[in-house]
Formats: structure tokens, C-alpha cells, sequence
């Protein structure tokens, strides 16, 4: 069982016990703002997102709902970024595997 990841923007909606890694993706505001406003998000949801992000509110919230341990945040501005996120998540993924076919279900992450 597990295997699975999950994209949602709430801490609260999956039981803890089916989280093994939570994965913040930061953005500069300026990058926010352009990849939103290519969106067509309306200026009120751009604001809001904004401010969440200049507040924090994401990250701390992971951090507040897990374990310090499985809370990471990456940065995700450039294709360049975003490329080594993918990569580097796919490693955790694959050492998920390999942990759980041999019995190694050490929760740290690197």
C-alpha cells in the first residue's frame, strides 16, 4: 500500500499516517505574479495568492500539521528549478521503494 503523491494546497484533508513527505514549492513574488497573470486570474485571487506566499502561509502550515523532518521546500522559479525538483523527488520516490521492499522505513529525508 502507498506509493502515491498527492498535489493539494491543505494540510488537513489526508490522515497523517498517509504522509510521508510534504513538498513546498516556493516562487519569487515577481515570478508568482506572471505565471498567475497568465492564468487570467482575476487581481483579487493574484493578491490573495501573493500575500500567502509573502506570508508564508504554506509552509508554515506543513509545518505546523508534520513532522519537521518531512517538510521540505524547494524553490521553483526557473525551468532549471523545476527540473531539479522533479528529479530530486523522483529520487525520494525511488528510495521509498527500495525502503519499503526491504524493510528499511526510515523516515528521514536528504
Amino acid at each position: 500500500m502507498g506509493g502515491c503523491l498527492l498535489d493539494w494546497h491543505a494540510c488537513d484533508l489526508f490522515p497523517l499516517s498517509w504522509i510521508d513527505l510534504v513538498v513546498v514549492l516556493r516562487v519569487s513574488s515577481s515570478t508568482l505574479y506572471d505565471r498567475l497573470a497568465a492564468r487570467g486570474y482575476s487581481e483579487v485571487k493574484l493578491q490573495s495568492n501573493l500575500d500567502a506566499e509573502l506570508m508564508d502561509v504554506l509552509i508554515e502550515e506543513a509545518r505546523e500539521s508534520y513532522d519537521d523532518e518531512i517538510v521540505i521546500e524547494l524553490t521553483s522559479d526557473s525551468s532549471e528549478e523545476m527540473e531539479g525538483n522533479i528529479d530530486r523527488i523522483e529520487q525520494w520516490v525511488q528510495q521509498w521503494r527500495l525502503d519499503q521492499a526491504t524493510g528499511n522505513l526510515d523516515q528521514s529525508v536528504e
